[in-house]
């Protein structure tokens, strides 16, 4: 019997929807960026839940090697601080400058890479949804053609339609329980 994707199993090009509840879409995040570090990935995470401050802290202390990822940023505007690997875009309703950002990251990367989308529902809440659906088609299907892996966290209770017009774009959907403390 063929074993069901997980982020310890995935494979270069598959993409996989995690379902979390909300105290667990961070860790989750963090969790699926740590894994896929650890199993030689290059990582592009795009930040619309936790600021890159946050990230860059969390990550540092879950041991993830910054140089292996670059956070597209939509929550702090103005940072006090440069950070390495960190792109900033203005307004989270720009989905086109998203779009070629993510298009100049893989194209600086080599190897295995990876986009995390953290957190689908936030970026939702920004976005028209028919706008949305359309932007995650394009992505998914550029990723899929360039073989790159992602991994787009969503937290429980979206909205059916517009859950099952992503999830069906997945290879996997993977509820995480609350017990399972993320991934």
């Amino acid at each position: 019997m063929k074993k069901p994707p997980s982020l310890e199993t995935i494979k270069p090009g598959e993409i996989l929807l995690l379902e979390t509840s909300p105290e667990q879409t961070g860790q989750a995040g963090t969790s699926a960026a740590q894994i896929l570090v650890k199993k030689g990935y290059q990582c592009v995470v795009v930040s619309a839940l936790r600021p890159c401050t946050e990230l860059v802290r969390t990550y540092i202390a879950h041991k993830i090697d910054l140089s292996e990822l670059i956070i597209i940023d939509f929550l702090c505007k103005r940072p006090k601080e440069e950070l390495p690997n960190v792109i900033h875009i203005e307004e989270i309703t720009q989905l086109t400058n998203l779009a070629l950002a993510l298009d100049e990251c893989f194209s600086r990367m080599s190897g295995k890479k990876a986009l995390i989308i953290e957190s689908i529902n936030t970026m939702l809440i920004h976005n028209p949804s028919d706008v949305f659906a359309r932007f995650i088609h394009s992505t998914l299907t550029k990723l899929r053609i360039k073989s790159i892996s992602g991994i787009l966290i969503e937290t429980e209770g979206l909205e059916k339609n517009i859950h099952a017009e992503i999830a069906q774009l997945c290879d996997a959907n993977i509820h995480l329980s609350r017990t399972a403390g993320g991934s």
